[in-house]
This record gives C-alpha cells, structure tokens and sequence, in this order.
C-alpha cells in the first residue's frame, strides 16, 4: 500500500521506496547539493513555498535524472497514475473538492516541514517547532501524533532519526545531553 504514496495528489510521483532513499539522503547530507531535498530548502521563502506545493512533480523528474527509471518504479508510477486518472474518472469535476484542500495542505505541510523547521533566514540548519500546548493538542487531533510529534520534535529526529515518532519528545532530554558531551569532546590525537 505504501508503493502508492501519493497517488492522490499528482500525475506524477515517486513511491515509497524512492522517497525513504531520499529522506536518507536527506539526513546524510542536509542542507547540501548532495541532500535529494536540497531544492526545497534553498532560496527566499516564495521559492520555498512553490517547491514545496510542486515537490512531488520534482521529486519524480529528479529521481529519474539522477537514478533512471527501473522496472518497479515504472510500475508504481503507472499503478500511481490509474489510480489518480480513475479517480478523477469517478468523480468528475467534485474531485477538485478534494484535490485543491489536499494539494494545499500537502503543500502547505511540505513548506513547514522542510523549508521551516531547516531555515532561520539565510541559516541552513534543523530547529524544532515550537506551538502552544493547545495548539499543539488540536494540531494532534487534526493530523495525528506522529506527524505532530516529528514536527515539533524534527531536531531530535535528524540528532536520532531511529527514534520512533511517538518517543521524540521523552528522548529530547537525552539526546540534548549527549549533543553536549560531543561538544564538550576535546579531540584526540
């Protein structure tokens, strides 16, 4: 199921197995010409904001330039594509009902998880979000508690990407301290 991630959002569009690829890279090498989602993390913030809401169009056509196109992404891609066409097929022009809320909040989520939890001005970096707690609890309701908790917790992720969703917030305390002991580390030699 999760090879049809997000089918209902675009024409085009990588599955899972490209996008956990390039969310490594991502982590490997963040903030870089090297990191696969370095487009939507560079320039102002309106070019944050349209790489954001066509991210899944570029992630497709980047992969392809980068990887080429092999038999299961093929595949996934043409399965991806009937799915969206049929939709469209069966709803007619109601599917826009759905498509513009959706395509904006994937949009919309796609600039605050990428462009503004890594952006402080020109800084290239990984801050956490910080909401207040009511906010934070509706936003829970909203979208659910992992998402939520990766957001507010994204440092404590990429400090520990292994750590599930759900822990990041008891974790941060331990992951802070160990940050600070490696700071701390005078080099040997």
């Amino acid at each position: 199921m999760t090879r049809l991630l997000p089918f209902s959002f675009t024409l085009m569009s990588v599955g899972y197995r490209e996008l956990l690829v390039n969310h490594r890279s991502h982590h490997r090498h963040m903030a870089t010409p090297l990191d696969a989602e370095y487009f939507q993390l560079r320039g102002s913030p309106l070019a944050g904001l349209l790489n954001a809401f066509s991210a899944p169009e570029q992630l497709w056509f980047r992969w392809i330039a980068e990887h080429g196109m092999d038999g299961a992404l093929l595949r996934g891609t043409l399965i991806r594509l009937a799915l969206i066409l049929a939709l469209i097929a069966a709803a007619g022009t109601s599917f826009l009902w759905y498509w513009v809320p959706a395509r904006v909040a994937f949009g919309l989520s796609y600039l605050i998880f990428f462009y503004c939890l890594h952006r402080r001005g020109k800084a290239f970096g990984v801050y956490p979000l910080v909401l207040p707690r009511a906010l934070a609890r509706i936003a829970r309701l909203l979208w659910g508690r992992d998402v939520v908790e990766a957001t507010l917790h994204h440092d404590v992720h990429h400090a520990q990407p292994r750590i599930a969703a759900r822990h990041l917030a008891e974790a941060r305390p331990t992951v802070r301290e160990s940050r600070q002991v490696a700071a701390n580390r005078l080099p040997t030699g």
